[in-house]
């Protein structure tokens, strides 16, 4: 198993379009083969900064996922909600 985290940076006043944007993405990925898991969390010394810790079976199958065109088509539409490009690291057992 691997876990990812997507760390993003979102724009004053856009935390509910980004919010229903994650959401919407979510249920994209329940079905996705590999997907185990994510959780989304805020910084609780920064509110525009944004985490997503997600659960995979294997780093083929986060990668899979990650040059979907439906994750593709996601991160492009949150582009314009954020005030710097998404940050994604993999992390696997040590």
């Amino acid at each position: 198993m691997i876990r990812v985290l997507i760390e993003r940076w979102i724009r004053e006043g856009m935390e509910h379009q980004v919010h229903l944007a994650l959401r919407d993405l979510r249920r994209k990925v329940l079905d996705t083969p590999g997907y185990v898991s994510a959780e989304t969390m805020r910084d609780a010394d920064d509110p525009h900064h944004y985490a997503v810790l997600a659960t995979w079976q294997s780093r083929e199958d986060w990668e899979k996922w990650a040059r979907s065109e439906t994750r593709e088509a996601a991160r492009k539409a949150l582009e314009p909600l954020l005030l710097r490009p998404e940050l994604v690291t993999v992390y696997e057992p040590a």
